[in-house]
């Protein structure tokens, strides 16, 4: 027999230029899983730029899943990548169970998935089912654990409302697991409110590490301060997981409540601003309402920023498990009538620093510890918008650092000129976005940047550059500069619009796209032309270029070699796929023309065939 294996990578789509347009925790359920059940993730954990909808159970391959009430399938999934295969129950209650990264379906599902897969002639399909077409029993098998679409194998598990969008902590459902230690507060968060608060004498975040045995933590502050909690709940499977409770209290008044309760899909984006991104290597928890944190898991009764009116302010921060272990930190601040210098020298080296917080910048001037000289920074803010200029306030917070907050007055680019005789003269332009405002586009090179009234959650900070992308790509023909749009940590809400137009005009644009680097490597960003110009759409800042993959995909390690003979009907017929561009969009493998189904693991790069059928031997 003949075996062919055709990989295909990404290619363009092309748009014609016209017209674009309360649960009930006394119901009886049924365990997803008999084995004693072990969570990895908890439910309204961090993931990057969002929530994690559900809890993961330990599952090794091949573990039996079990509905958990009587009910019908509506959804069934297969990818490479995502949930990677997952089932969709409505059950007869009302909710909708999500069970994914399975190995394999249970029979009678396992035929039908494959029969749709024939029909369609692909591996990856999204089935919808009509009301009682595939019937499910409570404790009925209806797959086995795997890790379809992940790295390690687990049953990742979601309870959604009726409306399928808002998912609910499947924890109030009974799906528990073991639960031993009470949660862990590892690091403290003091922010400044404004261009006139500050924390410990300084106008940049203070964060401040908490030990075990920690039970007060002392604070310096003026004007305005809100707060951030690195917490998790250290679990005997050796697993953090996240905390269902954070609630704050000043004098006896909750001014911040954190319940893990309930998250939205539509809000999910949020994520982004309910764990700190201007800080690295931690996840603060916000413990205030960011603007336009719209998330279900927030509530509170005022904003968050504490004003500090008396000499001596004492909070209380509790953190509670999905099983009510407690732990609680109390954070005494005390009223700093003026910024105190601090006769520490600053161990970092000379230069400017940019600080990006929720509603202003810092600029940090570290001067070397040999500099004895008494003279301030110049610091200037041109507003090229509106064609003015002003000298900001520099303060002196430590023995060679001085600091700079800064709000610009309303939206629009801004050139910042600091100077002083050590780092001689620094200047960078700035855009500032706030909610709602609108600004021209922003043209750097052959590249432009929509950012649209929506863009931002509260201020939206820019910096750009321009380099000569001297770097070879393997396998990638470089067509661009490189663009450096920071800060790489700024928070998006409504997608940022990037169009390139080539200065000499492209034949054909087929495999050219926007790429982000990643690591060390390049991510493609979905792409379109329009009027032979690129459109993308991007939700993070980065690094970026305009790259064309000339490199067809790679197989290797395939398990047949040419002019083999088989006496068995179902042998294994597998291979190894890569491709170092624009990833690969379908992988399929043919039997003497013939159309074999061909699952495609993603995260392993593996083309395997699904021995669904008898082969003729040959």
């Amino acid at each position: 027999m003949n075996i062919v294996f055709v990989i295909s990578r990404l290619r363009f789509i092309f748009i014609p230029i016209i017209s674009m347009i309360a649960f009930y925790a006394d119901a009886e359920y049924h365990p997803p899983l008999k084995t004693q059940l072990y969570a990895t993730s908890s439910f309204g954990e961090y993931r990057e730029g969002r929530f994690h909808m559900g809890v993961d159970y330990r599952a090794s391959i091949g573990t039996p899943v079990y509905a958990v009430d009587d009910g019908y399938v509506t959804r069934i999934r297969c990818g490479p990548w995502g949930y990677g295969k997952a089932i969709y129950i409505s059950f007869n209650s009302g909710f909708i169970g999500v069970y994914a990264h399975l190995d394999r379906f249970a029979e009678p599902f396992q035929s039908y998935v494959y029969q749709i897969q024939h029909k369609k002639k692909s591996f990856s399909v999204d089935i919808s089912l009509e009301k009682n077409q595939l019937v499910i029993r409570k404790g009925q098998i209806i797959a086995y654990a795997g890790n379809s679409g992940t790295q390690h194998p687990h049953l990742h598990f979601e309870i959604r409302d009726g409306s399928g969008v808002t998912c609910l902590n499947p924890k109030d459902f009974g799906f528990g697991w073991i639960d031993v230690n009470p949660p862990v507060i590892s690091s403290l968060l003091v922010v400044p409110g404004d261009v006139n608060s500050t924390v410990n004498g300084r106008y940049i975040p203070t964060e401040i590490p908490v030990a075990v045995s920690t039970m007060e933590v002392n604070v310096r502050a003026k004007g305005r301060v809100a707060f951030g909690l690195d917490t998790y709940d250290s679990e005997s499977s050796g697993c953090k997981l996240g905390p269902y409770r954070i609630t704050m209290k000043v004098d006896d008044e909750e001014i911040c409540g954190i319940y893990q309760s309930k998250l939205d899909y539509d809000t999910n984006n949020a994520g982004k601003v309910a764990f700190y991104p201007f800080v690295e290597n931690r996840n603060y928890w916000v413990l205030w309402r960011w603007e336009n944190n719209m998330s279900l898991n927030y509530c509170l009764p005022v904003n968050g920023f504490f004003p500090i009116s008396k000499e001596e302010n004492l909070f209380e921060i509790s953190v509670e498990d999905f099983y009510k272990k407690v732990s609680k930190l109390s954070v005494r601040i005390n009223s700093d009538v003026g910024v105190g210098i601090s006769s520490t020298d600053f161990a970092k080296s000379p230069g400017v620093y940019v600080h990006y917080l929720y509603n202003f910048v810092v600029f940090e001037i570290v001067l070397s510890k040999e500099d004895k000289s008494s003279e301030y920074p110049e610091v200037t803010v041109f507003n090229i918008t509106k064609k003015l200029s002003n000298q900001l306030n520099v303060h002196k917070t430590m023995n060679n650092v001085f600091e700079v907050p800064w709000e610009p007055s309303c939206s629009g680019k801004f050139i910042v000129r600091i100077k002083h005789p050590e780092i001689g003269s620094w200047e960078r332009e700035i855009y500032a976005l706030k909610r709602g405002d609108v600004i021209p586009p922003i043209d750097i090179g052959n590249l432009k940047i929509n950012l649209l009234s929506k863009s931002s959650f509260h201020w939206l900070w820019l910096i750009l550059s321009e380099s000569q992308n001297s770097t070879e790509i393997k396998g990638m023909q470089v067509l661009s500069s490189l663009f450096s749009i920071q800060p790489y940590n700024m928070p998006i809400d409504e997608p940022i619009e990037l169009e390139y137009s080539f200065s000499e005009k492209i034949t054909g644009v087929d495999g050219i796209s926007f790429y982000r680097r990643s690591g060390k490597g390049w991510q493609r960003i979905d792409t379109k032309v329009l009027d032979g110009k690129l459109l993308a759409k991007i939700g993070r800042f980065g690094e970026f270029a305009v790259l064309m993959d000339n490199t067809p995909p790679r197989i290797f390690d395939a398990s047949i070699k040419e002019g083999m003979i088989f006496n068995i009907s179902r042998p294994e017929i597998s291979c190894k796929v890569s491709d170092v561009g624009s990833g690969i969009v379908s992988a399929n493998i043919y039997c003497d023309d013939e159309w074999l189904l061909g699952e495609y693991d993603g995260p392993r790069g593996i083309l395997k065939w699904a021995k669904d059928t008898d082969l003729s031997p040959g």
